[in-house]
């Protein structure tokens, strides 16, 4: 647990270095910083509550969405929270900003980034689109898909329910 807690404190620590380098979002500092934020969020995993699986959800062509599954304890399949990440926000952030508390009260949440977000910003390049309901449909498509495979086993996804939490740059919408 403890450990844990100084894995995400550290990867907010990376998170708040690179959010003052954002005026070049492919400068060698803010990625630098940017891959320590991920890199802390993953060594968390294994001691976090809940299992969290990074995932790649297929988007277009040869591009991937990077993001990740957290399941709720349960043996029966529990509604579904899609959580993208915010503009200046690494998808890691989703755990803090609400996924732990969905999981808590029963939810699984599938958390990515999108064009203009976090990795598809600062490695790929990829700006922001106006569109974003092109990249909310292969996400629900990711969540069909991964329920049709897991029907039946411990935490699957319910791809009947789902809900999706979106971020403005002052907050919570």
């Amino acid at each position: 647990h403890n450990a844990a807690e100084a894995w995400l404190r550290a990867s907010e620590y990376f998170r708040a270095a690179y959010f003052f380098s954002r005026r070049y979002p492919q400068g060698a500092a803010l990625v630098a910083a940017w891959r320590r934020c991920r890199d802390a969020f993953r060594a968390a995993l294994p001691a976090l509550p809940f299992a969290i699986e990074p995932v790649q959800i297929p988007w277009r062509h040869d591009i991937a969405l990077q993001g990740y599954v957290l399941r709720t304890m349960g043996s029966v399949a529990a509604p579904t929270v899609l959580m993208p990440c915010g503009y200046d926000s690494p998808v890691e952030e989703f755990y803090t900003l609400g996924g732990y508390e969905a999981a808590l009260r029963g939810f699984n949440v599938v958390a990515f980034s999108g064009p203009g977000q976090a990795e598809m910003l600062h490695e790929r390049g990829i700006p922001f689109r106006p569109d974003f309901e092109a990249v909310v449909g292969p996400v629900i498509d990711f969540v069909e898909r991964t329920a049709q495979s897991e029907a039946g086993s411990d935490g699957c996804l319910d791809a009947t329910r789902i809900a999706l939490v979106g971020r403005s740059f002052a907050g919570w919408l």
